[in-house]
């Protein structure tokens, strides 16, 4: 680990410090006895040794040594491979003329390797085993795990030779930063993946964001169904945690509609977003993938280097991009509600009736926020943006923006054209965002809904919170309450942070917070200014948006504490 060390200083100086071939003939030489004792113990006999043991019966320690040992042999091959790919460099080097093609981008295959080499040093501590056996891991932290590993798995395969392009350089930190907003469908990106990622750097781009759209329990769920052919307790637990299910045993059917909708769904999409491209759009099958995917996961990311501010889609593929939105948006069992009423040769005038609660809730304050964002759009026309537009033109952006502001982040036009009032009423959209259960974050629309039925309640003095003839118990009063204040919690803590160490405005590092927290990915152009502390503290917000909330307090905590011992009521005087 010293030697380590220095080798992580020589390589801060790196860039700053003059050197020569004999120089870097030395640290590659250091670098490479460095990797060499990792491969001296190699954890394939312990994995194979664990795998016999837990054939026979089921134990907790040997699962955690099977995992962990797979985990440090794959870190140590990714190990080898990026810093294979650093001694690449040497193949491009001129050595007769000594002209050198140095690229920035090779000192993110060394960056990698550093941090490959040091995950697998921490992992190799016999006390971790042991730790992690002995910690229980409920749902919640379960599900913590799986986009952490996502998470690192994508920005390793962001950092590969193949996903960045010629001449350009894509540091580790950016690299985490594109995997967590692409797993977590936000749409923030430090880097203009159209100028930096090469198109399979983009592909592995689509396929996170693809997962962070299902959700890394759905593709875990499936890939246990197509192993074992049917789906363990722990994968149905995990369903039920992620999606809410109110029985383990509807999660099955529930995971392979979700899987089915999704694919249908995009590929018509991509289809339509197909034949709206002009036909010398370079990629065109591509691009229009890519949209289709990412508008109705709701992540944002375009390939076009302006996001869809003059894009070559016209007016039938931005309505294409709503229409996407607004499905994935909704919520999955929102649309299956719908589809089931539908089967039953309902009325579309009793189509809203038939619906339960939970689906009307959820439509009626969706369609409120779009409508209600589309006329205060249409009145904040005095910003420079919309003062020289048509009417029309202004009326079709407003419904745009109220549309994408609050769960997807694309892009018509720069945010700065905006007046200060549109900015500031872009934000509220941004804290309802989407429905439960959906590709969307935010506090949801049916947690503003219920908070808005208890304030009616309260304030005529009801003695139950309503909702279509329904009572709303006070467990789920509670939880809204404790979602809004947990997010109102985590904003002000990351505005503390970003101040003291971010140059930018408070207004414009506050819009940050909301977006990422949100999952949305609309920016006023901070996300390429903040430093390196700055991106790891929207990187936990982003984390935090996209998987609840609750789910990470509840990670933390452990099992629920339950009492035994009930306290009198008394009356404690508030307002």
């Amino acid at each position: 680990m010293l030697l380590w060390f220095i080798l992580l200083v020589i390589r801060t100086l790196y860039e700053y410090v003059p050197h020569h071939y004999l120089f870097e003939m030395i640290f590659d030489g250091a670098a490479l006895y460095l990797i060499w004792p990792m491969f001296q113990k190699v954890e394939i006999d312990r994995a194979i040794q664990a795998w016999r043991f837990l054939k026979v019966r089921k134990n907790t320690r040997k699962q955690v040594e099977l995992i962990s040992a797979i985990v440090l042999d794959i870190l140590r091959l990714m190990a080898l491979f990026y810093l294979g790919s650093w001694y690449w460099r040497w193949t491009v080097v001129d050595w007769s003329s000594g002209i050198s093609t140095f690229q920035p981008r090779y000192l993110g295959f060394l960056d990698t390797f550093f941090l490959c080499f040091f995950l697998a040093q921490v992992a190799t501590a016999h006390r971790w085993s042991w730790w992690i056996s002995k910690l229980p891991l409920n749902p919640g932290r379960q599900i913590l795990l799986h986009y952490l590993a996502a998470i690192l798995v994508g920005a390793l395969l962001l950092l590969a030779p193949f996903s960045i392009q010629s001449g350009r350089a894509l540091s580790v930190i950016d690299a985490l930063f594109l995997s967590v907003s692409a797993l977590a469908v936000t749409g923030l990106t430090p880097v203009d993946i159209s100028r930096v990622l090469t198109e399979w750097g983009q592909m592995v781009l689509l396929i996170l964001i693809q997962l962070g759209g299902l959700g890394i329990i759905i593709v875990t769920a499936a890939l246990s169904l197509a192993a074992y052919r049917r789906l363990s307790l722990s994968s149905l637990l995990l369903g039920q945690t992620s999606f809410g299910a109110p029985h383990p045993g509807q999660i099955p059917k529930f995971l392979s509609q979700v899987v089915t909708l999704t694919l249908f769904l995009e590929a018509l999409g991509a289809l339509f977003l197909y034949f709206s491209l002009p036909k010398e759009t370079p990629n065109r099958v591509f691009v229009a993938l890519f949209h289709s995917i990412s508008a109705f996961c709701n992540a944002g990311f375009s390939t076009f280097s302006q996001n869809l501010y003059q894009s070559t889609f016209g007016f039938g593929g931005l309505l294409v991009i709503c229409i996407l939105i607004l499905l994935g948006g909704i919520g999955f069992p929102v649309i299956f509600n719908i589809a089931s009423v539908l089967k039953k040769n309902r009325g579309v005038r009793e189509l809203f009736k038939q619906l339960s609660p939970q689906s009307r809730l959820a439509l009626t304050v969706s369609f409120i926020l779009v409508t209600g964002g589309t006329v205060l759009f249409f009145l904040f026309e005095e910003a420079n943006l919309t003062s020289k537009l048509p009417w029309y033109q202004v009326l079709g952006q407003s419904l745009f923006y109220s549309i994408s502001s609050r769960t997807a982040g694309f892009n018509l036009v720069p945010l700065d054209n905006f007046h200060l009032s549109a900015q500031f009423f872009l934000m509220l959209l941004m804290f309802v965002g989407a429905s439960p259960t959906s590709t969307g974050g935010g506090v949801k629309t049916t947690t503003l809904g219920v908070l808005i039925a208890t304030v009616y309640s309260t304030v005529f003095n009801k003695d139950q919170v309503v909702i279509f003839n329904r009572s709303v118990s006070f467990y789920v009063v509670k939880k809204a309450l404790a979602i809004v204040s947990i997010y109102l919690l985590l904003a002000g803590v990351a505005m503390t942070l970003l101040s003291i160490t971010e140059k930018a405005h408070s207004f414009e590092l506050f819009f940050e917070i909301i977006s990422a927290l949100s999952t949305v990915g609309l920016s006023l152009g901070v996300t390429e200014q903040l430093t390196a502390f700055g991106k790891i503290v929207v990187m936990f917000l982003m984390m935090f948006g996209r998987i609840g909330i609750l789910t990470i307090v509840l990670a933390g905590i452990g099992r629920v504490q339950r009492s035994a011992i009930r306290y009198p009521e008394d009356d404690f005087f508030v307002g």
